[in-house]
C-alpha cells in the first residue's frame, strides 16, 4: 500500500514505528544437496520481487514521514565456506564467534547498516555438503512472522514453485483508524511504560 502521489514509499505503521530500531538475526541450516549459489541468488531476487520493502532502504516520504523508500536498491548476499563438516560444530551456542560467523554481519551488531540494506544474508556451505542462510533483517520493515514469511517465500522461489500465500503490501488500508476511536484495553503501562525520570530514579 503506498499512498496516492508517492508511488515509491511506504509509509511505517503505528505499530512499526514503536517497534524496536535494530536488526533481527536468525540462522537456517539445510542438509544437501545444496543448490548452486546462482540458484540462490535467482529466488531471492524472485522473493524481492513479491517483497519489494525488503530491496529497499529507510527513509521519508514526500510528506517527511518515516517510511521504506522501495527504490530497489537491493538485499546483500553473501557467500562463506567453512573448511569443517557442519556436525562438527553443532549444537551452537549463542554469541560464540562460530555462531557469530554465520550471519552476515559477522558480529553481534544491533545497528547493521553496511550500505543502508534491510535485508542481509549469507550462505555459509561446509565441506559436507550442508549450509547455513543467516539472516539479519530491519525489525522496522516487519516482525518474526512477516520474516519467516519471506524466508519461506525465497524457499519456494528457489525450487521453482509459486509464492504462496502472495504478500499483501496495502498497509495503508490494513491499518486505517478507527473514526472515531475506539479505546478498550489500557495499553498504556502495559505495553508501553512512561520511562522513570531522574526524580522517580532517586525517590
Amino acid at each position: 500500500g503506498r499512498p496516492s502521489g508517492d508511488p515509491e514509499a511506504v509509509p511505517l505503521t503505528v505499530f512499526d514505528k514503536v517497534n524496536y530500531d535494530l536488526y533481527a538475526y536468525g540462522l537456517y541450516f539445510f542438509r544437501p544437496p545444496a543448490p548452486p549459489s546462482s540458484v540462490l541468488e535467482a529466488g531471492l531476487a524472485a522473493a524481492l520481487a513479491e517483497y519489494p520493502e525488503w530491496a529497499g532502504r529507510l527513509g521519508f516520504d514526500a510528506r517527511g514521514n518515516r517510511a521504506i523508500l522501495l527504490n530497489g536498491a537491493g538485499a546483500c548476499f553473501v557467500e562463506a565456506t567453512a573448511d569443517v563438516p557442519l556436525d562438527s560444530v553443532m549444537p551452537l551456542q549463542p554469541a560464540t564467534s562460530e555462531t557469530l560467523s554465520l550471519h552476515p554481519s559477522g558480529e553481534d551488531d544491533d545497528a547493521v547498516d553496511v550500505d543502508g540494506e534491510l535485508m542481509l544474508v549469507q550462505v555459509t556451505r561446509f565441506t559436507c555438503g550442508s549450509f547455513v542462510v543467516g539472516t539479519a533483517a530491519q525489525h522496522l520493515v516487519a516482525d518474526g512472522l512477516a520474516l519467516r514469511s519471506f524466508v519461506n517465500a525465497w524457499g519456494q522461489a528457489t525450487r521453482g514453485a509459486a509464492i504462496d500465500p502472495v504478500p499483501v503490501h496495502d498497509r495503508v488500508s490494513f491499518f486505517v483508524r478507527r473514526d472515531p476511536p475506539r479505546v478498550e484495553f489500557e495499553h498504556r503501562g502495559a505495553e508501553y511504560k512512561q520511562p522513570r525520570t531522574q526524580t522517580q530514579a532517586g525517590s
